[in-house]
């Protein structure tokens, strides 16, 4: 997001991570951030946070006859990490 000089963070939680959205601490995050990945991130100004479940399923069988299940009605997905 060059024009505001803004950048978007999608990651993974670790294991075992059980705090809900509004108790995570950007300050843990960042420190998590910078140690695992070797990186100097300075988080500030959150305009938006979102935590949710990745979800993976999928149908059992994808044809029976002449009926196949292809593309977004053959499984589902997370929401994008977007805001709309």
């Amino acid at each position: 997001m060059r024009a505001t000089k803004r950048n978007q963070i999608v990651g993974v939680f670790p294991e075992g991570f059980t705090k809900e959205e509004g108790e995570v601490v950007y300050e843990e995050l960042e420190a998590r951030s910078n140690s695992r990945l070797k990186l100097e991130l300075d988080i500030h100004d959150v305009e938006w946070f979102s935590a949710y479940k990745v979800l993976t399923r999928h149908g059992e069988r994808f044809s029976n006859g002449r009926c196949f299940l292809a593309g977004d009605a053959a499984h589902i997905h997370s929401p994008p990490a977007h805001k709309a």
